[in-house]
């Protein structure tokens, strides 16, 4: 195997989604990667080509560790809920859109052309699609890319493509000097094939992963996962830094029960406001009632200076 010119994944591991992995490719061969149904299927696929942070393990791909390169390099196909078709799109859609990714023609006349050499029809709706035309046409489609030298397919049995059939065009692939790894469930009878790996079976592999993998000076798995970010862990340092500086906020606490202090007098005085209502006590004045006399239309402050009766008839009868 050409140390160089190979994609190389050790003890690839993603808590719930991928137990540890590890697997071996180089352009001209194809890799089957087989594993209970789950989303471990899916992971892998994205773990090969750079697109899921790793818990352990790394990718490598040339000998580098250049992440770009590696999503460059790897395509993925019909991966579900990441690069699966929408089932209801024509087929001539897809076709248009993966050869304008490719830089090649897109127009109606080369979609067209594109798909009548292939005996298909491009008006069917992708779900409609037969199932090895399906594969076989999107895997080719991805393998124009400029920079695809890598190729994985996800769980093709999951349309009823035959084994053989996908086997078939894996092959036909890798012969165009394209690497190519498939994942599929480990119910499916691979005896005609020799490169099988296991997923979660770690480094047990028919084969030599290569001294390359773990020759990267100063490399350690765990130590210098593909996509680690320090920078997280950067992030919470100058936070910790700036919490002497915090420290004087606590003094404007004491502050605000001050102002809420002045707040609580003016209550009291509402209650010292209420003490004139009993103001309209001095009702007793129906106690006139006394003075029903229609005697005198005078103040009762004359009543006590009036003269006797007697006298008044006296003075009357000196006037007659």
């Amino acid at each position: 195997m050409n140390p160089v010119s190979s994609l190389v994944a050790v003890d690839l591991e993603v808590v719930d989604l991928l137990p540890r992995t590890s697997l071996r490719v180089e352009p001209g061969q194809v890799v089957v990667a087989v594993g209970p149904p789950g989303p471990s299927h899916v992971a892998l696929a994205l773990a090969l080509a750079g697109r899921l942070r790793l818990e352990s393990g790394s990718v490598q791909i040339d000998g580098s560790y250049n992440q770009d390169l590696l999503q460059r390099s790897v395509m993925l196909v019909d991966v579900p809920g990441v690069t699966e078709p929408d089932g209801a799109v024509p087929l001539k859609t897809i076709v248009g859109e993966e050869l304008a990714m490719a830089g090649r023609k897109a127009g109606r006349a080369p979609v067209a052309e594109w798909v009548a050499e292939r005996d298909l029809d491009g008006s069917l709706a992708m779900k409609d699609v037969p199932p090895v035309a399906r594969v076989r046409a999107l895997a080719r489609l991805a393998s124009y890319r400029p920079d695809a030298r890598y190729v994985v397919v996800t769980s093709p049995e999951r349309h009823g493509v035959p084994v053989h059939a996908w086997l078939d065009l894996a092959r036909t692939l890798a012969d165009d000097g394209v690497g190519v790894i498939v994942t599929a469930t480990n119910a499916v009878d691979l005896t005609s094939h020799d490169l099988v790996v296991t997923i979660g079976a770690g480094e047990s592999l028919p084969f030599d992963l290569g001294d390359e993998a773990y020759d990267e000076p100063g490399y350690d798995v765990e130590a210098e996962p593909l996509f680690d970010e320090p920078v997280v862990e950067a992030e919470s340092e100058p936070e910790a830094a700036g919490d002497p500086e915090s420290e004087p906020e606590p003094e404007a606490e004491p502050e605000a029960e001050t102002d809420t202090e002045p707040e609580v007098e003016p209550a009291p005085e509402i209650t010292d406001e209420s003490e004139p209502e009993p103001e309209p006590e001095p009702e007793p004045e129906p106690m006139v009632e006394a003075s029903d006399e229609p005697i005198t239309d005078t103040d009762p402050a004359d009543a006590d200076a009036a003269p006797d009766p007697d006298e008044l008839q006296l003075d009357q009868e000196k006037l007659a």
